[in-house]
């Protein structure tokens, strides 16, 4: 290697550096104090696609996010019921019967008479009469029976399918209303500081010198968009390439940070795909290698739970790397500057000699000169006027 390239070298790495010393080391993402989104939050919810094949000419879609309306509970169709039961419009609180009721809210349902007031139902039997304004206690209800049958076969049947259902269907339009007010806040400029958002990989979760971790080991940056025809919340990949998350471990000076980056350089050169957290194949030897060089106990946890396990281990003493996803926001970093370093290293990697320098990269690199040139200038014609 040239003394001019090692030179170059040196500078960019030093800059490399002092760009991580300037950014904030975050070991948790929690502690960004903004929006996150697990991907085992995400299963059997409705609305919610990932992956979506790419119409041709356009970019990657790794999440939709349709926007749902709530549902109301089922009704009531049993007459002995209709009066006795105590529904709310939500699905986390079980319906109940009420203790006592109004005889009006039994004439209502055609179970009885006023009083003054002759009715015959169609099978030619009279109903009996009742007080509109006597309190009847279930209690005390002659079909009490009848009424605790009809709420056992409702609440086990019809309310407990809408429930069930309606819990993720309320999940779904908590999480579009969170992003979708975070779209907004990005598209109008309304936040407090720079944010972006970012689609993390391989969940690093640690207990080690106090402090707990659980921060992914590769990213991507991403963007928010709304979609003019269906309202869904779109999520592409911006045009960037993935980069490893490695400021905590550079904080404490992680002895195995130096080979981890050159395997990240080596991974993410050499890569013939896309990086896709859809696509293990694109990150998971990565991953592998995180959990060998950070931790000398570490563990790779896709190879000790099924793969359709997609929730987060436990945190201990050794480290665990998962191959799930996160989708969060953070303030902006200068990863954007640090990318920027890691091509123009790798560009620099790639010269072979120093005549291949551009001409303003040579003159930051090379000695300069210690002999003093004459330096010609053309002769200066003047222009001249004649006055009066």
């Amino acid at each position: 290697m040239s003394i001019e390239k090692a030179r170059l070298l040196s500078l960019i790495e030093f800059a490399q550096q002092a760009a991580r010393m300037n950014s904030k080391a975050v070991a948790r993402v929690e502690q960004h104090g903004l929006f996150k989104l697990y991907e085992h939050e995400l299963l059997d919810l409705p609305g919610i696609k990932l992956n979506l094949a790419s119409i041709e000419g356009e970019d990657e879609l790794w999440m939709s996010i349709g926007r749902l309306q709530e549902t109301r509970p089922p009704e009531i169709k049993e007459a002995v019921l209709l009066p006795w039961g105590d529904i709310v419009n939500n699905p986390s609180v079980e319906p109940k019967l009420r203790a006592a009721i109004t005889g009006q809210a039994l004439i209502e349902v055609g179970s009885y008479r006023s009083f003054g007031k002759e009715t015959i139902v169609p099978s030619k039997r009279k109903k009996t009469a009742i007080n509109p304004q006597q309190l009847i206690a279930l209690e005390e209800y002659e079909e009490a029976d009848a009424v605790r049958m009809a709420f056992k076969a409702y609440t086990s049947g019809p309310w407990k399918v809408w429930a069930d259902e309606e819990k993720r269907r309320r999940k779904t339009i908590r999480i579009y209303g969170q992003i979708f007010t975070l779209q907004q806040q990005l598209q109008e400029g309304v936040v407090e500081s720079p944010v972006e958002i970012a689609w993390g990989v391989g969940m690093g979760i640690w207990t080690t010198q106090s402090t707990s971790v659980s921060y992914p080991l590769v990213s991507r940056l991403c963007e928010l968009a709304l979609n003019p025809l269906t309202a869904a919340i779109e999520v592409r990949p911006r045009d960037l390439e993935p980069r490893l998350e490695t400021n905590w471990y550079a904080s404490i000076d992680n002895p195995g940070l130096s080979a981890l980056e050159k395997s990240g350089k080596d991974f993410f050169s050499k890569a013939t795909q896309t990086f896709s957290p859809f696509d293990r194949g694109t990150f998971a030897p990565l991953l592998q290698a995180a959990a060998t060089h950070l931790d000398p106990n570490g563990v790779y946890w896709p190879q000790q739970v099924p793969d359709e396990d997609r929730s987060l281990p436990k945190s201990d003493a050794n480290l665990r790397v998962t191959d799930t996803w996160i989708l969060f926001a953070r303030p902006r970093t200068n990863s954007m500057y640090l990318q920027d370093l890691d091509t123009f290293k790798m560009k620099v990697d790639a010269v072979e000699t120093k005549d291949d320098f551009p001409g303003a990269v040579a003159a930051v690199i090379n000695d300069p000169s210690d002999t003093n040139e004459d330096l010609i200038v053309p002769s200066y014609r003047g222009l001249s006027a004649v006055y009066g």
